[in-house]
């Protein structure tokens, strides 16, 4: 990423590159056991918690598990939010994120290149199409807008901006350093809207965060990690830790 100012170099120092460890002592006040009869949630990927009810995505069957609990959370209930695996609409192929914006849940599929749109009553709401240049591998919403994270990272800009019906209103952002077109260096995670209109970008190997606005960058830092490593370095703990290779010692 490169800042929009006259610095675009600048990556913003870390105040403390030593972790604190904290002995916190978290009261379990429920459990829900995704094996016993009932549950049936046999693959859960991404989740979300929105008015009081979990959502998490079951990659076994492609749907959205919504669990619901009572006013003690002594109990809960599960339904299910989707029409499962498959190329129609409503339905989903490799969902990638899943974010929920006034009252309904956006699920973006790069291998559609859609936007699946559901209410919280399961209701199909329909679906955004996304120019299949910017196949939407991450998103979050703001202001009836969508920030969409192409899939592709070989052409074009880091992030476009779309309307809520998929029309592309701004292209912006672009990778920091050489190599960073490289998918594995650039998984990362696009945080849910802060403040009306601001997000946080995290390429989870990079060690650094960065801060938007709008469609305006405000500033990147290193995490407390600090500075990461060459890209082939990374490419090799990543590929170490991916398939447990027995790659030479770093």
């Amino acid at each position: 990423m490169k800042k929009n100012n006259n610095d675009k170099n600048t990556i913003m120092e870390q105040s403390n590159y030593k972790r604190r460890y904290v002995d916190v002592a978290f009261h379990k006040i429920y459990e829900i056991n995704f094996t016993e009869k009932g549950n049936d949630i046999y693959r859960p990927g991404m989740c979300r918690y929105y008015k009081g009810c979990l959502y998490i995505m079951d990659y076994s069957n492609m749907k959205i598990a919504q669990i619901s609990f009572d006013k003690d959370i002594k109990s809960h209930k599960i339904a299910y939010i989707g029409m499962g695996k498959g190329q129609c609409p409503g339905e989903f192929i490799n969902p990638t994120d899943m974010k929920i914006y006034k009252d309904k849940i956006y699920i973006a599929d790069p291998f559609r290149a859609t936007i699946e749109i559901y209410t919280l009553k399961n209701e199909y709401s329909g679906s955004i199409n996304i120019p299949k240049s910017k196949s939407p591998l991450r998103i979050t919403l703001y202001d009836n807008k969508i920030v969409v994270e192409p899939q592709s990272y070989m052409k074009g800009k880091m992030f476009c901006l779309c309307d809520i019906d998929g029309h592309v209103l701004n292209e912006y952002g672009s990778y920091y350093g050489e190599n960073m077109q490289n998918p594995l260096i650039n998984d990362n995670v696009v945080s849910n809207v802060i403040n009306n209109d601001e997000y946080y970008y995290f390429p989870i190997a990079r060690g650094i965060v960065g801060k938007y606005k709008n469609d305006t960058l405000m500033f990147t830092k290193y995490t407390v990690d600090g500075k990461r490593k060459t890209f082939e370095v990374l490419k090799k703990e990543i590929m170490k830790g991916m398939y447990g290779s027995k790659l030479e010692s770093l």
